[in-house]
C-alpha cells in the first residue's frame, strides 16, 4: 500500500474511533430531570381534591431503567362523609419535564370519572393527549407514553391516599457536536475508498 494512502487511512481510522468514543464519553454523563404538575379542579370541587406530586432525579443514560416522572395522588377527603361528590369530564392537566434551561417537554392530558364518598362506582382515569418540546429546546433524552388510553388512577382508602406513580424508560439522544465528528469521519473513510478504488 501507498505509504501516503496508509498513513491517510489510519488518520480517518483513528478519527472515526475518537468520534465514537466522544459520543460515549457524551451520553455516559449522568443525565438529571425533574417534573412539575398542574391539574384543573371541576365547578365546585374542592382545590388539590386530585394533584399531581413532581419528582427529580438523576440517570445513567447507558443504563437508565425505568424513571419515575411523578405521580397522581387523588386525596382521602374523596372518601369522608361530608365531602361532595366531584364529576372530573375532560378536566386538563399539564406536566412540565425538564432537563436543564430551556431543555423540557409539557404532557397535555384529561381527567374523567367520579369520585366521593356516595359514589356507587368511583373511578378516575387519566388520559395523556399530547407530547410536545416546551421552551427553546427538547429534553437530552426521549421517552414515550401511551397517548389516548386512559390510565386508571389509584383511590385512596379510608384516610390514606395512594398515588400512582408514572414510570417512563428514557433513551439518551446523542449530542449534535458528536453526531456531525462521526458523519465527517464516515464521509472521509469514504472518500478515501473512492479515492483507493481508482
Amino acid at each position: 500500500m501507498n505509504p501516503r494512502i496508509h498513513r491517510t487511512f489510519w488518520a480517518l481510522a483513528l478519527g472515526l474511533a475518537a468520534a465514537a468514543s466522544s459520543a460515549r464519553d457524551a451520553q455516559a454523563s449522568p443525565i438529571s430531570y425533574g417534573t412539575v404538575g398542574t391539574v384543573t379542579t371541576p365547578a365546585g370541587g374542592i382545590p388539590d381534591l386530585v394533584y399531581f406530586n413532581g419528582n427529580s432525579g438523576t440517570f445513567d443514560p447507558s443504563n437508565p431503567g425505568p424513571i419515575n416522572l411523578g405521580s397522581f395522588v387523588v386525596s382521602a377527603l374523596t372518601t369522608q362523609s361530608g365531602t361532595p361528590n366531584v364529576n372530573y369530564a375532560n378536566n386538563p392537566f399539564q406536566l412540565i419535564v425538564y432537563s436543564g434551561a430551556d431543555q423540557s417537554v409539557k404532557i397535555d392530558g384529561l381527567l374523567n370519572g367520579s369520585v366521593g364518598p356516595s359514589v356507587s362506582n368511583p373511578k378516575l382515569t387519566a388520559t395523556f393527549t399530547a407530547i410536545n418540546t416546551y421552551g427553546g429546546n427538547g429534553l437530552p433524552f426521549k421517552f414515550s407514553l401511551p397517548l389516548n388510553t386512559p390510565l386508571n388512577l389509584t383511590l385512596p382508602t379510608g384516610v390514606t391516599a395512594t398515588p400512582t406513580i408514572l414510570s417512563v424508560s428514557p433513551s439518551p439522544v446523542p449530542e449534535p457536536a458528536s453526531l456531525a465528528v462521526f458523519a465527517a469521519a464516515l464521509g472521509g473513510l469514504g472518500l478515501w475508498r473512492r479515492r483507493a478504488g481508482r
